[in-house]
């Protein structure tokens, strides 16, 4: 999944029955860049560990972007815009 040269990136969630949470990741319009499966009691786990690795990987020095997430509780749906 390749998601350089995105400037807004969505999220779309769906949790079935056993516990399953399926992310779909799509760019600005709505065009699917990849899926990504896993058990929702790990989802936080990952994604702390996600951030965990970002802060050890890019350092204060280093150049980031900033951005802003808006999400949507009642369609359980995101979307980060980078600036």
């Amino acid at each position: 999944m390749d998601l350089t040269n995105q400037p807004i990136i969505k999220f779309a969630y769906a949790l079935d029955e056993v516990g399953i949470l399926t992310i779909t990741i799509m760019d600005g319009s709505d065009a699917v860049l990849g899926t990504m499966i896993v058990e929702n009691a790990k989802y936080r786990s990952l994604m702390d560990a996600l951030s965990t690795m970002a802060q050890e990987r890019v350092t204060s020095f280093m150049p980031q972007t900033g951005y802003r997430v808006a999400y949507e509780v009642q369609s359980n749906t995101a979307e980060v815009t980078f600036s």
